[in-house]
């Protein structure tokens, strides 16, 4: 059996995966991400009729988070999904592992209570290009969402 990355990897159209070649960083981690959240909603397992609403940890790294977590309850809820968990930290220099409330929005996700995590833009995981991939990874392999509102690579 393959690897869900591998699996991912080979549904993306052969004209994105050579746009991937070149592409910057930044773009290939979005392209990731997004990969990991459609393989998410291709396999729910309900029938679209009877399907509940998709739970999100609404998640900010700041030392005021008022503004990031309004801008992420706004999408999600157009999204059509909805905001169960709201949790914070503000040692943005604490790997995401070491902060308590990104361990707990992991936490969520990890038992089933929650579908994703739903965040302002990718600072708020990790600036580090490996980090914010392991992270990404992980949510994927679960899995999970992770929404991100403002796309990786726009300031």
């Amino acid at each position: 059996m393959e690897d869900r990355d591998s699996d991912i990897r080979r549904r993306l159209d052969p004209s994105v995966r050579r746009r991937l070649v070149g592409a910057s960083p930044a773009t290939r981690l979005q392209t990731l991400r997004a990969g990991f959240n459609r393989s998410w909603h291709d396999t729910r397992p309900e029938p679209p009729k009877r399907r509940r609403q998709v739970r999100y940890v609404a998640y900010a790294l700041t030392a005021n988070p008022t503004d990031d977590l309004d801008r992420v309850r706004r999408h999600v809820s157009e999204a059509g999904a909805t905001v169960k968990y709201e949790l914070t930290d503000v040692d943005p220099h604490n790997t995401p592992q070491d902060r308590p409330g990104w361990a707990k929005a992991c936490r969520l996700v990890a038992s089933g209570r929650a579908d994703g995590i739903a965040v302002a833009n990718r600072t708020a995981i990790s600036e580090d290009d490996d980090a914010y991939r392991a992270v990404v990874t992980w949510l994927g392999t679960r899995p999970a969402l992770l929404l991100v509102v403002t796309p990786e690579g726009i300031a």
